[in-house]
């Protein structure tokens, strides 16, 4: 049975994801052929903070302002700063009362223990 794709981004769908909530690998690898098949990566760049973006109303453009002092303008802003990047302590009722060892892997890391613990909804995704 075919699966529709499961992607919010209608203008490039991609039927290939192995589950609802794809791990990061299959993200990336999405992220990867957007880029390239419509050359984006010439307007991207990666590293760079930015301190403020402002929308100018009469220019119809975006202002955007750099740490270092340099400003850009662009009539397009896609803030990519992605939650997958954000480190985030699950909220699992009593975790901070847990008085055993604990960590949380960042993504695409599997965690190799002898014990392991997964709460019901991470295993529906």
């Amino acid at each position: 049975m075919s699966q529709p794709p499961l992607t919010p981004n209608w203008f490039e769908p991609y039927p290939y994801w192995s589950r609802l909530y794809a791990p990061g690998e299959e993200l990336k690898r999405y992220a990867d052929h957007v880029a390239d098949k419509y050359d984006l990566r010439r307007y991207m760049r990666f590293d760079t903070t930015v301190e403020g973006a402002n929308w100018d109303e009469e220019a119809q453009v975006w202002k955007v302002a750099l740490a270092g002092g340099e400003t850009l303008t662009a009539p397009f802003l896609i803030t990519a700063t992605g939650y997958l990047s954000q480190h985030r302590i699950p909220d699992i009722p009593g975790i901070t009362s847990f008085n055993n060892k604990s960590f949380t892997a960042p993504g695409g890391i599997t965690p190799t223990l002898s014990r392991a613990a997964a709460s019901e909804s991470s295993e529906r995704m």
